[in-house]
C-alpha cells in the first residue's frame, strides 16, 4: 500500500484554497465593478492595471524570495496584501481608488502561482514530476463560481476572507524552501548565468510567441462566442469544458516528463493549440467553440507543467523563483497586455477571423522553430556518438 506524502497533501490543500480565494473575487471582479457603476472602459482599464501590476510584482516577489531565501514568508505577506486589497473594495467604490487598488491586487496576486509552484518543486526533490498532480487540485476552484452567482456579490468578500485564512493556516504548517547558504552568495553571478543561458532564453522566446497566440484568444473568447451568436451560458460552458480537458494532461504529466524532453512536450501543446485555432476559424456555432476549448485544455494541461519543470531544471538554484516569475511575466502577463490591446484593434478593423489567422501563423512559427531545434539537437547527439 502506497504511503501518502504529507507534503504533497499540504501543498494540494494550499493550491486548492489559494485558487478558491482567487476565484472568490478576481474571477468576478468585472461583474462586481459593473454592479457598482463603472463603465466598460473603466472596467477594462482596471483589469489592465491589474495585469501591469502583476508584471511588476513578478519581478519584485521573485527577487525577494531568492534574495532573502524564503518563499513562505513572502507568500504569507502577499496573501495578507491580497486580502487587504479585496476588502478595500467594500469602502472605496469610485473610479480612481478602484484603479489604484486593482494595481496593488495584481502586484500581490498575479505572481503567486509561479512562486507557489516553485515552492512545490523545491520541496519535492527527485519528485518534481508530481507537480502536475498537485496543480490539478486548483481546477476544483471553478466550482466555487456557482456559489458566488447563487448568493450574490457579498459572498465574494466572505469567501475571500475564509479561503485566504485557510491558505495561511496550511501555509504555517509547511516548511520553507531552505537552501544551502553557500549557494546563495553571488546573486549577480547567478543573474548573469540565467540571462546568458541560451537554452533558457530560447525556451522563453518560443513560449512568448505561443503566449501571444493563445493568451489573446483566451482573453477575447467572449467576443468569439458572441460572433457565433452564443450567450453567457455558452461562454461558461466553454470555460468549464476547457478546464475539464486539462485534467487528463495534468494526470499524465508525471509519466510524460519522464519519457519526453521539455521541447518535445511544448511541441505537442503547439500542435493542440493549432487544432484549437483551426476549429475556431471555421466555427459557426457555440458548439464548435466549446469543441475548440477541449483542444485548448489539453494543450494547456501539458504546457504549464512542461514550462515549470524546464525552468526549474535550467535555472541556477538560488534564482529558481526569479526564473519562474520572469517566465510568467514574459510568456503570460506581457503577452496578455499586448494580445488584448492588439487583438481588440485588429478585431475592430478586420474582424475576429483576422486575429485567429494571425494567431495560427504565430503557432506555426513556434512549431517550425521547435522542430528545427529538435533536429539540430538530434544531429549534435548523433555526431557525438
Amino acid at each position: 500500500m502506497r504511503k501518502r506524502n504529507p507534503e504533497k497533501i499540504k501543498f494540494s490543500s494550499i493550491q486548492l484554497t489559494f485558487w478558491c480565494s482567487w476565484c472568490s473575487f478576481t474571477s468576478f471582479a468585472a461583474l462586481f465593478f459593473k454592479n457598482i457603476g463603472l463603465s466598460e472602459s473603466e472596467i477594462g482599464f482596471a483589469l489592465s492595471l491589474s495585469t501591469l501590476g502583476g508584471i511588476l510584482g513578478q519581478f519584485v516577489w521573485g527577487f525577494l524570495c531568492d534574495r532573502f531565501h524564503t518563499i513562505r514568508k513572502n507568500f504569507i505577506a502577499a496573501n495578507l496584501m491580497i486580502w487587504a486589497a479585496v476588502m478595500s473594495f467594500l469602502f472605496f467604490k469610485s473610479v480612481r481608488p478602484v484603479l489604484i487598488i486593482m494595481f496593488i491586487l495584481g502586484f500581490a496576486q498575479v505572481p503567486q502561482p509561479s512562486i507557489l509552484d516553485t515552492w512545490v518543486l523545491k520541496k519535492l526533490p527527485g519528485k518534481e514530476e508530481e507537480y502536475g498532480h498537485i496543480r490539478l487540485c486548483a481546477l476544483f476552484a471553478l466550482i466555487f463560481g456557482w456559489a458566488v452567482r447563487t448568493w450574490g456579490f457579498g459572498m465574494m468578500f466572505i469567501a475571500t476572507s475564509f479561503f485566504i485564512l485557510a491558505t495561511l493556516l496550511v501555509t504555517f504548517r509547511v516548511d520553507d524552501a531552505e537552501e544551502d547558504n553557500q549557494r546563495q552568495n553571488n546573486l549577480r553571478d547567478s543573474f548573469r548565468k540565467l540571462f546568458t543561458n541560451r537554452r533558457y532564453l530560447f525556451f522563453i522566446t518560443v513560449c512568448f510567441i505561443i503566449g501571444l497566440a493563445y493568451r489573446t484568444v483566451h482573453l477575447l473568447l467572449p467576443l468569439i462566442i458572441d460572433n457565433v451568436n452564443g450567450n453567457s451560458g455558452d461562454l461558461g460552458l466553454a470555460y468549464f469544458f476547457g478546464m475539464i480537458a486539462e485534467i487528463p494532461m495534468l494526470l499524465a504529466s508525471k509519466k510524460l516528463s519522464k519519457k519526453l524532453r521539455p521541447n518535445f512536450l511544448i511541441l505537442i501543446s503547439v500542435v493542440l493549440y493549432i487544432v484549437q485555432f483551426l476549429i475556431l476559424i471555421i466555427a459557426a456555432s457555440p458548439f464548435m467553440v466549446i469543441l475548440a476549448m477541449f483542444a485548448q485544455g489539453l494543450a494547456f494541461g501539458n504546457y504549464l507543467p512542461s514550462i515549470r519543470l524546464f525552468v526549474y531544471e535550467s535555472a541556477p538554484e538560488n534564482l529558481r523563483t526569479t526564473a519562474q516569475t520572469f517566465a510568467d511575466a514574459a510568456c503570460s502577463s506581457l503577452t496578455a497586455v499586448i494580445g488584448s490591446a492588439a487583438g481588440g484593434i485588429i478585431i475592430e478593423n478586420y474582424g475576429i477571423r483576422a486575429v485567429l489567422v494571425i494567431g495560427t501563423g504565430l503557432l506555426v512559427l513556434a512549431l517550425i522553430i521547435l522542430l528545427a531545434n529538435i533536429l539540430v539537437q538530434r544531429r549534435k547527439s548523433g555526431n557525438r556518438q
